[in-house]
C-alpha cells in the first residue's frame, strides 16, 4: 500500500481531466483530417460528410464536460483551455498548427450551442486558399481571430500600403544613445507633476472607468489608457519620479484598479531603468495596464473572499490570465506584447506557474517585469485576506525566487530602482 495514497476525489478529477484532454486532441486531429479531405475531394463528398457528423458528436461530448473550448496559437506553441500542449504531444498537431498558421489564425473559441452548419462553414473556410477567409466567420458559438500587431508611431504609410509592422514582442533595451537627454523647462516639469498628481487624487477614475466599460460593453478604446500612460512616460523622460505616485486603495473595491496602476508604474520604472524610452515604454505600460483584465470576467465573490479558496475557486482564479489574453485578442490596435503580458504574468521564469506550460515555455522579458511588479505591489497592499508585508520581506521573497520564479537580472534591477524611494524606507 502506498504511503501517501491519492484521495479518491482527486484521483477522479485527474482521470476526468485526462479523458477530457483526449476528447480535445481527437477533435483537433479530426479537424485536420477533414480540412485535408475537403481540399482533396470536396465538402459534399460522402466521406467528408460522415467525418463531419462524427466531429460534431465529439464536440457535443466535450461540451458536456466544459461549455467552452479555446485554442490559442502563439508561434509554434498551442494552448488548449489554459494548458499548453507539451513538446511531446505538440508533434501530433504540427499539421493542425500549420493550417492555422496558413490562415493567420491566432485563436479559436467554440461554445456550447454550436450548430453543425456553423461547424461545416468553419471547416469550409479553413480549407479554402487565402489568408483572410476564415476571419469572416464570427458568431456567438465560434469566434476566430489573430494576434494584432500595432504599427510603430510616426510612420507615413496608410492602411498597410508599404507599412512595416513591428512586433512589440521583439522589444530589446535601446542603447544609451537612444535615451532621452534633452533639457526641460521648469514650467514643463511642473505641468507634468501636476498632471500626475491629478491622476492620483482623482482616485484612478480613468483606469476604473476603462475596466468598467470592458465589463459592461465587452470592448473599449485603448487610446483612453494611452493618454494616461503618456503622462508617466513623459515624467520618466524628464527624470521625474512617478514612483512617488504609487497609491494605496481607499476602498476594498478599488484594489484591482489601484493595483493595475501601481503595477504599471513599477513596470515602467523597471523598463526605464533598463533603457526603454518613448513609444516602446508606452507599449510596455499598456501591456502592464491590461495584465489583470481577465479578473473582470471572474466571480466578484471569489475575488473578494476572505477565507481560503476551494480547489474549484482556485481553478477559476487561475483562469484569469487566459481569459484576459483571449479578450485582448479581440482588441484592435493593441500590440502582441499586451496579449503576452496578460497570458504570462503568473508564469514563472523556469516555466512553472500558470497557465500550465509543462516547464517548456519561455516568457517574454516584459511579462517577467510585470511578474516582479505584480508580486511587489500585491505583498505591500493590505487585503481582506492578508496584511501588508515589509519591503525588506518582499525583497527577500524576490531574491529567493531568482532563477526559478523570477528573472535574476530583473530582480536586481527592480531592487535597485525602488530601494532608495522614500515611501519604502
Amino acid at each position: 500500500m502506498p504511503l501517501n495514497p491519492v484521495p479518491n476525489k482527486e484521483r477522479d478529477t485527474i482521470m476526468k481531466q485526462a479523458e477530457y484532454s483526449k476528447k480535445i486532441f481527437l477533435i483537433l486531429s479530426h479537424i485536420r483530417v477533414i480540412v485535408n479531405n475537403i481540399r482533396l475531394y470536396s465538402l459534399n463528398h460522402s466521406q467528408v460528410e460522415a467525418q463531419l457528423r462524427q466531429l460534431f458528436k465529439e464536440f457535443m461530448s466535450a461540451f458536456a464536460v466544459q461549455p467552452e473550448i479555446t485554442l490559442l496559437l502563439i508561434e509554434n506553441d498551442l494552448i488548449i483551455n489554459n494548458k499548453a500542449v507539451s513538446a511531446n504531444e505538440l508533434k501530433n498537431f504540427s499539421l493542425f498548427i500549420k493550417i492555422l498558421q496558413e490562415k493567420e489564425v491566432g485563436f479559436v473559441t467554440f461554445r456550447t450551442g454550436l450548430k453543425r452548419s456553423e461547424l461545416r462553414l468553419f471547416l469550409e473556410l479553413l480549407a479554402k486558399p487565402g489568408k483572410e477567409a476564415v476571419q469572416l466567420l464570427n458568431s456567438k458559438f465560434i469566434q476566430v481571430g489573430k494576434i494584432g500587431l500595432r504599427q510603430e508611431r510616426g510612420g507615413t504609410a496608410r492602411d498597410g500600403e508599404g507599412a512595416e509592422e513591428k512586433n512589440a514582442a521583439s522589444l530589446t533595451p535601446p542603447s544609451g544613445a537612444e535615451r532621452n537627454g534633452g533639457e526641460y523647462r521648469k514650467e514643463e516639469i511642473e505641468q507634468a507633476l501636476s498632471t500626475l498628481n491629478a491622476l492620483a487624487t482623482d482616485r484612478l477614475d480613468v483606469i476604473k472607468e476603462y475596466y468598467d466599460k470592458i465589463q459592461r460593453f465587452g470592448h473599449c478604446d485603448t487610446r483612453e489608457v494611452e493618454n494616461v500612460l503618456s503622462v508617466f512616460v513623459d515624467c520618466f523622460a524628464k527624470n521625474l519620479n512617478p514612483l512617488a505616485m504609487l497609491s494605496v486603495q481607499k476602498e476594498a473595491d478599488e484594489y484591482t484598479f489601484t493595483h493595475v496602476v501601481n503595477v504599471c508604474i513599477l513596470t515602467l520604472a523597471q523598463a526605464a531603468g533598463l533603457g526603454f524610452t518613448g513609444d516602446k515604454l508606452l507599449q510596455i505600460g499598456i501591456a502592464a495596464s491590461l495584465h489583470d483584465v481577465g479578473k473582470i470576467f471572474l466571480s466578484a465573490d471569489i475575488l473578494s473572499k476572505t477565507g481560503r479558496l476551494s480547489p474549484s475557486e482556485r481553478e477559476e482564479i487561475e483562469l484569469h490570465p487566459a481569459k484576459g489574453a483571449s479578450y485582448i485578442f479581440g482588441l484592435k490596435g493593441v500590440s502582441r506584447l499586451a496579449f503576452l503580458g496578460a497570458l504570462e504574468h503568473h508564469m514563472h521564469y523556469d516555466g512553472n506557474g500558470y497557465p500550465d506550460t509543462g516547464g517548456e515555455w519561455k516568457t517574454h522579458i516584459v511579462s517577467q517585469m510585470i511578474a516582479v511588479s505584480d508580486t511587489f505591489d500585491a505583498m505591500r497592499s493590505n487585503r481582506v485576506y492578508q496584511e501588508a508585508k515589509s519591503v525588506e520581506l518582499i525583497f527577500g521573497v524576490l531574491k529567493g525566487g531568482k532563477g526559478t520564479v523570477y528573472n535574476p537580472m530583473l530582480v536586481d534591477n527592480f531592487i535597485r530602482v525602488v530601494e532608495n524611494q522614500p515611501q519604502f524606507t
